[in-house]
């Protein structure tokens, strides 16, 4: 009878420790997924604030160039250049939420986490492939609207060419930055991998 009873007691024991580490596996994931979890929420951030702040600050650039004797056809075509490029930044942020919008870092796989962030690089990367594109349609476009407002000498010409350079640098870190955004990200989401 002792050794019966013992048995049940070591087997009751043996099914709190089991739920005890169960427990504490899962609050282990939970607090080591709160830093990759943060990253996302920002980079959810920015496909918001992109979607969004790009045709405001568009709205606000050529809002003073908006007057009765400025609509020409050179006025309407820069505006179409400056669409084509705010279009494709809004979709491509907007593909960006939604993939995003996918990743479950409690509840999916961590295989399954880092394919839903290998998608999201993909279409973040695919619209930088084309950043130097859109940012020389966007910079001639503005070029072509306020084209009558500007005098062209030295000074001028030398402030066009700083701000090409600044652009072509400017991308060059941004890419850079988020690259590297991601590969931690994912590091992060792997670690996590040793504790599903």
């Amino acid at each position: 009878m002792e050794y019966e009873e013992l048995q049940a007691l070591w087997g009751a024991y043996d099914k709190k420790l089991d739920k005890l580490e169960k427990l504490n596996r899962k609050l282990l994931v939970e607090t080591l997924a709160r830093k990759p979890q943060k990253r996302i929420n920002r980079w959810l951030f920015r496909s918001i604030y992109g979607m969004l702040v790009g045709p405001v600050v568009i709205g606000v650039v050529l809002s003073p160039f908006i007057r009765d004797g400025n609509l020409d056809v050179w006025f309407f075509l820069g505006c179409l250049l400056i669409l084509f490029v705010v279009v494709s930044l809004v979709v491509t942020y907007y593909k960006g939420y939604l993939s995003l919008r996918k990743v479950d870092l409690l509840n999916d796989p961590v295989i399954d986490s880092v394919k839903k962030i290998n998608v999201f690089r993909s279409i973040l990367f695919e619209n930088l492939n084309y950043q130097y594109f859109l940012s020389g349609i966007l910079f001639l476009g503005l070029l072509v609207i306020i084209w009558d407002d500007i005098y062209f000498d030295t000074k001028t010409i030398s402030f066009l060419v700083v701000l090409v350079f600044v652009l072509i640098v400017w991308t060059k870190r941004k890419v850079k930055m988020n690259l590297n955004s991601l590969e931690k990200l994912k590091t992060e989401i792997l670690e996590l991998e040793e504790y599903e």
